[in-house]
């Protein structure tokens, strides 16, 4: 369960010298509710999940070979904080890029039906467990991609999330091609040196701070960006 910790609001500028940048929020009580919520609700499934990450991981190294059980939980929870930031309707379709083993698109997917999600990597062994998992937790919705993802071509309007696979600019960079409208990036405080005045001159940037007491979540954030 979530234990949230009290913190000040802070401001991006405190920490980049004499750039403006918006004030940095905390993630509110509601949103760790609500994500408790989801996890709970699809406890079975997640537990499902788990046991075929695990699995996975023993041969093909998806995650660290230390990666336990209560990791994988913490690795969910931190994907679908992503829920309450993710704007757009059901049309919208949400492209995981370097999904890697399947953070953040398979928690999301699990409790959202409704969209279709594409997870993207490179890395085709990692995109053969993904089919395999796929299959056997029925995602319909959610399909693997092996691609870069400065090469993958969408029809339609797209969202992307990701989760430590890329540096903000060069996914901007990447994915020009593609009819976005919203990216959400779990970072850590790395994005501080990614943000550059021409970026913010040129995107809107919404930062949250992950803050409760869970060493896990240490100087971790939620960006989601949208275009001026």
């Amino acid at each position: 369960m979530f234990h949230v910790k009290h913190m000040a609001n802070m401001h991006l500028n405190d920490i980049a010298g004499a750039m403006t940048f918006p004030e940095i929020q905390n993630v509110s009580r509601e949103t760790f509710h609500k994500t408790e919520s989801d996890y709970t609700n699809n406890q079975k499934e997640f537990g499902e999940l788990i046991s075929l990450w695990l699995w996975w991981n023993r041969k093909i190294n998806l995650f660290s070979r230390k990666t336990t059980a209560g990791d994988l939980e913490l690795h969910i929870k931190h994907s679908l904080l992503i829920r309450s930031f993710l704007g757009g309707g059901i049309n919208d379709k949400i492209i995981d890029a370097g999904t890697g083993g399947g953070l953040p698109g398979i928690p999301l997917a699990i409790t959202d039906t409704r969209r279709q999600y594409l997870l993207v990597d490179k890395v085709q062994k990692k995109q053969l467990a993904l089919r395999d998992i796929i299959k056997k937790l029925n995602l319909g919705a959610v399909t693997a991609l092996h691609s870069d993802i400065g090469k993958l071509h969408v029809s339609g309007p797209v969202r992307i999330v990701t989760k430590h696979a890329f540096s903000i600019p060069f996914l901007l960079g990447s994915v020009n091609h593609l009819d976005w409208s919203q990216m959400i990036f779990l970072k850590g405080d790395d994005l501080f040196s990614e943000i550059s005045e021409d970026l913010n001159e040129k995107y809107h940037f919404s930062i949250n701070k992950i803050a409760h007491s869970s060493p896990f979540f240490y100087k971790k954030y939620i960006v989601s960006i949208k275009k001026l």
